[in-house]
Parts: structure tokens; C-alpha cells; sequence
């Protein structure tokens, strides 16, 4: 499993927000703060029980728009998101969101962080 951390664009009908985000491939799904989605201004659809390590309920979204700065190819359109409590998503790393794999093949993203090639890729659409 290839990861690796990079500033991420969020975009809702407030605004946008750029926040300090893990791509991981071994993710199914993405993830941002709770005070994140309600800056800008993210729709919410529900709330979804969630089992893992513990057990806990989060809101799921819908962003305008994920785009990962200097890269105009890798970004996608409406998506949707889980939305988690406050803070960073991992404690002390200042690392405050996830993108899963949902937004990888959205964005048709590739990772090689184990290799000497560029760490992030996106394919262009043929």
C-alpha cells in the first residue's frame, strides 16, 4: 500500500479550503473535518454507523470539487465525502483529511511513493 501527504483543495458552495490531506490507497473512502464541510458550505445527505476499530457514526456530504494543487490533471467533480469530528484525523500529524481510492479513480490517480518516479500521477483522459 502506497501513501503519501499533500495540500488537497476542497470546493463547496461557500468557498474552498486547502487543507494538509493523506492519499491512501488502502482507503475505500474520503474524509474531512466536520468544521471543514461546514465552511464551505457542504450539502449533507445523512448519517452512516461505521464499525472498525470502535464504532461511531459520521455525516456523509457532497463537495463541488477536489483538486490537488500544481497538478491540473488531478481533480475531480461533485463527490461524495464522510465527514468526521474535530481536528486533525490523526493526532500530532497536522494531517486533517483523507482521499480513498473513490477519489483515485475518479481522478484517474496513480501513487508510486516506494519508487524513484514522481510520487503522484494522473493519467489524462483519452
Amino acid at each position: 500500500m502506497a501513501s503519501l501527504v499533500v495540500p488537497v483543495t476542497f470546493s463547496g458552495p461557500r468557498g474552498r479550503k486547502t487543507l494538509r490531506t493523506l492519499i491512501d490507497t488502502g482507503a475505500e473512502m474520503s474524509l474531512i473535518p466536520q468544521e471543514t464541510a461546514k465552511e464551505i458550505g457542504v450539502p449533507i445527505f445523512g448519517e452512516v454507523s461505521v464499525k472498525g476499530a470502535g464504532r461511531a457514526v459520521v455525516e456523509v456530504g457532497r463537495v463541488s470539487g477536489i483538486e490537488v494543487p500544481g497538478s491540473s490533471l488531478c481533480k475531480s467533480g461533485p463527490m461524495m465525502v464522510w465527514i468526521f469530528g474535530k481536528g486533525a484525523i490523526f493526532p500530532g500529524t497536522g494531517i486533517h483529511a483523507i482521499l480513498g481510492y473513490d477519489f483515485m479513480k475518479k481522478a484517474r490517480m496513480e501513487s508510486a511513493a516506494f519508487t524513484r518516479t514522481r510520487a503522484l500521477r494522473c493519467k489524462r483522459k483519452r
